[in-house]
């Protein structure tokens, strides 16, 4: 198979595990303690669930869920898309002063619908088994 790439498919190493935790504390950090200044982000507060680097740590994929109840409509994903993208800037800075690494990966953030799906999902069974809904679960 020629023109194939295989590092795609290595495994995630021990350095590329701890990088990617490194990188959701410093990430959140900066969302909790309010340092991201949007006036967006701030109406609209957002929590990291998990970030996944690539094999050279080059590129990272930030995945997000939102603070409400209801899974967000497009209209205010893509608020929320602009803002983080105004934010970009700021957060690879402080990244980068954060960590020692020569190159500060490139980050993107992506909307991560599995809590909203599994709070769906609890709510189904919970009417299937006539209890109530566990909210927060």
């Amino acid at each position: 198979m020629m023109g194939v790439s295989y590092r795609k498919y290595q495994k995630t190493s021990f350095r590329q595990k701890r990088f990617e935790q490194l990188l959701l504390e410093i990430i959140a950090e900066l969302f909790h303690k309010g340092r991201v200044k949007d006036p967006v982000l701030i109406n609209c507060p957002i929590t990291l669930t998990q970030v996944t680097c690539s094999c050279d740590m080059r590129y990272a994929k930030a995945f997000f869920s939102t603070m409400s109840l209801t899974q967000p409509t497009k209209t205010e994903l893509q608020k929320i898309a602009k803002a983080l993208k105004r934010a970009m800037p700021f957060i690879m800075s402080q990244v980068g002063k954060a960590t020692s690494t020569y190159r500060v990966p490139e980050i993107t953030f992506h909307f991560d619908t599995e809590l909203h799906r599994s709070e769906r999902v609890w709510g189904l069974i919970g009417k299937i088994e006539g209890e109530p809904i566990h909210e927060g679960v």
